[in-house]
């Protein structure tokens, strides 16, 4: 979470997915409503057996993976990347972005 005291955001602000989804306590993780639930929150890859999807361990070569993924699921995996950064952090911290990428 990035919380100050000028805005609190939560992790579909950075990451995208849907934030409208919540967990409840009587979810178990192997039950289809934990599945359905997690389906609809979480962004999920083009390529999910090249990923081993749902886990959330990056494969060998992930890099390359991204190449070919939808820009959604490389903000998923990582806002900061800059394929997709000016979506995901680039609303309030355009000016750092642009510092960066020139250096």
């Amino acid at each position: 979470m990035h919380d100050s005291a000028a805005v609190t955001l939560g992790c579909t602000d950075c990451h995208g997915g849907n934030a409208q989804v919540f967990s409840t306590t009587s979810f178990v993780q192997d039950q289809k409503a934990y599945r359905n639930a997690f389906d609809r929150a979480h962004v999920a890859p083009r390529y999910p057996s090249e990923w081993n999807y749902p886990s959330s361990a990056n494969p060998q070569r992930s890099y390359t993976l991204l190449n070919r993924e939808d820009p959604a699921f490389i903000r998923f995996v990582n806002p900061s990347d800059y394929r997709v950064v000016r979506e995901a952090c680039g609303a309030c911290h355009m000016p750092i972005i642009e510092r960066r990428r020139g250096a």
